[in-house]
């Protein structure tokens, strides 16, 4: 319980922090901070958490008293006088232990829906992070695109230059002008692809559409790295909450065998007398203590309700197995992805570098003999493609070590 508590104060404290990042430098983590705070489906995560919280006091309490009026129409006539009214008040209690149970039970359940809730942020931060790394991809393959129009042009210009000297062939430029109208083309294509994308990043941090997503300018590759499957089973927040399902479900059959036993009740009755002419002491009232028990004799739903949370943690203990499957073989798939995008990387920077040295080389030879303008292009061509697949291996690089987080968690840093 005071683990619950000290978890309902952080996240009370994160939840109420205030959105004035607006003013701030916006990065990654800021945004992941905004999203948290301004999401609605987050929002009402928390708020099934401090329902949840609510129902802990509720569990500890007693039941209501009874209190009942009675009035006898035809007094009952006694040697003291005649009975004209009674009341009475009850006070029923559980069976020992039965509140504890009840406040073990709810206090699990919240802590049920704190795992939901921490899911729910892991799952907001990973779609927060896939949708910034695609625009980041967009943003720097529109770059590639104008820095190859940039490089086009040149060409364009050296060719039409040979053309005029007679040392080339008017076909090389055609050739110049036919990837430059699909450069442009491209760049027009993924610019209008930009807005899609500001929309869907914007609603996730519950966000006007037009407001503007600020991209870091370059990011490093993230090299090898070693993950846990065991750490993952550990920390994995729905696997948590599986297990905290399964002791929901023993405690559950704890306060159906609680519920099995009789409640004792305390109470008293107060009888109203009326007064006797010429008898001694009439018209005195009577008071009786009393003590009252339920007979929990009809044992067939107590049965039931037991049997019924013994089946429930057989299904959770068949959920916990199914999904500790999922996750192992998520992890094979994620880790081996990410380990690819750090080969692919290393080797589009060697494929980058010899491209670059061999146009370099091809320019020269064009220059002095006008000769295999077709292949410098067509070099030309494979670097554009070696640049934007580093981009799209970079951002994989990222994706699928956001992905890992996820899985982890996101307890990696």
């Amino acid at each position: 319980m005071e683990r619950l508590l000290k978890i309902y104060v952080v996240m009370g404290f994160i939840l109420t922090l205030g959105t004035g990042y607006a003013q701030m430098e916006m990065g990654l983590d800021n945004y992941l901070q905004i999203a948290v705070i301004n999401n609605p489906g987050m929002k009402a995560k928390y708020t099934r958490f401090e329902m949840a919280m609510e129902r802990i006091a509720q569990s500890n309490g007693l039941p209501d008293p009874t209190l009942s009026f009675g009035y006898f129409i035809q007094p009952i006539e006694t040697k003291l006088g005649p009975q004209q009214a009674k009341v009475s008040l009850t006070q029923m209690f559980p069976w020992f232990g039965s509140l504890k149970a009840n406040s073990k039970r709810d206090t699990l359940i919240a802590q049920v829906y704190f795992e939901e809730f921490m899911e729910s942020k892991n799952k907001l931060n990973l779609e927060v992070k896939e949708t910034y790394y695609s625009i980041y991809e967009l943003r720097k393959i529109i770059k590639i695109h104008q820095e190859n129009i940039d490089i086009l042009e040149n060409f364009k210009h050296v060719s039409t230059a040979k053309y005029k000297n007679g040392l080339g062939s008017m076909v090389d430029v055609i050739r110049v002008d036919i990837l430059l109208e699909y450069a442009q083309t491209e760049i027009q294509v993924l610019k209008s692809k930009n807005y899609p994308l500001q929309v869907g990043f914007n609603r996730l941090l519950n966000r006007a559409d037009s407001m503007e997503v600020l991209i870091s300018n370059d990011l490093n590759p993230l090299g090898y790295g070693e993950f846990s499957a065991d750490s993952l089973m550990n920390e994995n927040p729905v696997l948590r909450g599986i297990e905290l399902q399964m002791e929901v479900s023993k405690a559950r059959e704890t306060v159906a065998r609680k519920q099995g036993n009789p409640m004792i009740g305390v109470g008293v009755d107060y009888v109203f007398v009326g007064n006797v002419t010429g008898v001694e002491n009439s018209g005195n009232d009577a008071f009786m203590p009393m003590v009252t028990m339920t007979l929990p004799i009809y044992r067939k739903k107590y049965k039931s309700a037991i049997r019924e949370t013994q089946l429930e943690q057989s299904a959770w203990q068949s959920e916990h197995l199914n999904y500790e499957n999922i996750l192992r073989a998520d992890f094979e798939m994620v880790n081996f992805n990410w380990q690819s995008s750090v080969q692919k990387l290393t080797m589009y920077e060697r494929q980058i570098k010899s491209t670059e040295m061999a146009i370099k080389i091809l320019v020269v030879s064009y220059s002095n003999s006008g000769k295999d303008f077709e292949e410098v292009l067509r070099m030309q061509q494979k670097l554009l493609d070696y640049q934007k697949a580093q981009i799209m291996a970079l951002k994989e690089n990222y994706m699928t070590y956001a992905r890992m987080q996820y899985l982890m968690g996101s307890r990696i840093y």
